[in-house]
């Protein structure tokens, strides 16, 4: 069914009403756009990397400044805030220059040559090798003045460990790299006049790595531009973050789970929290595995919404069913235990929230609240996590592999909602996906949690924009504006249950934790053979 929990304005019950009710309409949609065309203004900068000059003769016949170069450019694609020049492009302007690509360039020079390439910004630097000791430089030149805004350096012991020194001074410089390009791009339309700067407040943040896309989004970078903002945020799991993290560091952390949030907030904010997205737990699925689930009993479709009878499911797991063992299935008749795949218990709150499912169905619909309840439900929760093998840190990478990998890999996979319109919203989807609303399931809270006053202004801007909260809805997130999330999904003609009430709660924290302890101690155990 298309949509159906969009209501409708009622009907004005005089012209006077209406005609205000249009003009109301009217300006709305008029700030509503030109904040979107001032959100779509800021464009990705053009950034050119040349090849780093090398001290050192054991590195030269390695041509190790060509490969250090290399890895910064990767770094950039991968952020996706900018547009990397071609080497080949480069390469042709510093022949051009008498400079080949290698060897130390002095500022000017760069300058020109990265003008010449209209580019923003170029990055370079030197590696030096001292001993056993390697130290990497990078630093980033203003084309327009030939300065150098920014610099960051490290050392690395080994030649094998290079590449983690690298990486973590890229992701240094890139954070001082975005806060240059907007400053840049942003202080003749802020400040109104040619030549003077806007100061851009720079933002550091930890996200769960679903939310990467959104924070990466240019109309969201833009918005937190006009609004005095350059956020730069780093990636992990919600649980990971909890114990694997300098927290210090971020002026915000927004993992998925009220259990992380609450945590993080307790021990390191005074600024309270931030209940900004929503998402159900589903299950990622193929078309055909799940006509062979309808057709033993295991699902069904309502209204042209698939949903998941985990009771069922789960008893299959059990049994140690296979998908061959499925009758009527010639679609996907291979000898392969029937799992879901989930990430890291240890790590991901996404695996976290399918134990807590999985739990209070094999616990009798229950929740999972004491020692004797664990106990009841612990068997079966090792054959559904430790027979799934090696599992990723955080949910991006599970999915990425259903993406490419397909059913082969991924024939059901436990995912956010957000993580599927997401994709379906950038046409990236296939014909044959489909999505399975388990019976039961858990609503997700994304909880921002601010660390200092800065972090605290981009909550209430997350918290309260309606361009921000347009563009969330466009990922699938639903938030606390109800009407702009239904509006979005209308738009898009998509098929979504009109309630979903078959809705538990996670368990307490200490019941969760107590499982996730046990699981991980078993996988441990299990690994060291």
């Amino acid at each position: 069914m298309n949509i159906n929990t969009y209501n409708a304005l009622e009907k004005p019950k005089s012209l006077r009403t209406g005609t205000l009710l249009f003009l109301f309409l009217f300006f709305s949609l008029q700030f509503f756009f030109v904040s979107a065309a001032d959100a779509l203004a800021v464009e990705k900068a053009k950034i050119g990397v040349l090849d780093f000059s090398v001290q050192g003769k054991d590195f030269k016949s390695l041509d190790t400044g060509r490969i250090i170069a290399d890895w910064f450019i990767t770094s950039l694609v991968k952020d996706e805030r900018f547009e990397v020049v071609e080497r080949s492009i480069l390469k042709k302007i510093m022949d051009e220059q008498s400079l080949g690509m290698s060897g130390f360039v002095d500022e000017k020079t760069a300058a020109k040559a990265g003008r010449m390439l209209g580019v923003n910004a170029i990055i370079t630097g030197t590696v030096i090798q001292w001993g056993d000791l390697i130290e990497v430089s990078a630093r980033i030149i203003d084309v327009e003045s030939a300065a150098i805004p920014a610099a960051e350096s490290g050392k690395a012991e080994t030649l094998e460990n290079l590449r983690d020194t690298v990486d973590e001074i890229s992701n240094r410089l890139i954070r001082q790299l975005a806060s240059f390009v907007l400053n840049m791009q942003g202080d003749e339309k802020e400040a109104g006049k040619k030549g003077s700067r806007v100061s851009l407040a720079n933002v550091q943040g930890l996200v769960g790595s679903e939310k990467v896309s959104f924070f990466r989004d240019l109309r969201v970078i833009g918005i937190f531009q006009k609004n005095g903002m350059v956020v730069n945020i780093d990636s992990e799991g919600s649980r990971q973050m909890l114990r694997g993290s300098d927290i210090s560091r971020y002026d915000f952390a927004f993992p998925s789970g009220a259990y992380a949030a609450k945590e993080l907030a307790g021990s390191n904010s005074t600024h309270g929290v931030y209940n900004i997205f929503y998402t159900p737990m589903v299950v990622a699925s193929w078309k055909p595995i799940v006509k062979v689930l309808m057709a033993n009993g295991i699902a069904e479709e309502q209204d042209g919404v698939y949903y998941l009878d985990m009771k069922k499911l789960l008893a299959m797991i059990n049994d140690g069913k296979r998908w061959s063992d499925l009758r009527e299935n010639n679609l996907y008749h291979v000898d392969k235990n029937i799992l879901i795949t989930s990430t890291d218990i240890s790590t991901s709150n996404s695996a976290a929230m399918y134990l807590s499912i999985a739990g209070y169905v094999c616990n009798g619909n229950r929740m999972v609240e004491t020692d004797k309840d664990i106990q009841n439900v612990m068997p079966l929760m090792k054959k559904i996590f430790l027979a799934q093998g090696s599992k990723a840190f955080s949910s991006k990478e599970p999915f990425e592999d259903y993406l490419v990998l397909g059913m082969g890999k991924s024939p059901l996979l436990m995912i956010y909602e957000s993580q599927f319109f997401e994709v379906l919203f950038k046409s990236s989807t296939t014909d044959d996906m489909a999505l399975l609303y388990p019976k039961p399931t858990i609503f997700v809270k994304g909880v921002y949690v601010p660390f200092s006053a800065i972090g605290k202004k981009l909550g209430r801007l997350l918290m309260n924009d309606v361009g921000l909260s347009h563009i969330a809805s466009e990922y699938g997130y639903r938030i606390k504006n109800v009407k702009i999330f239904n509006e979005v999904m209308k738009e898009r003609d998509l098929k979504l249950p009109g309630v979903l009430i078959d809705i538990i709660n996670s368990p307490q924290r200490d019941v969760l934790d107590k499982m996730i302890n046990m699981l991980s101690g078993d996988t441990q155990k299990k690994n060291t053979f």
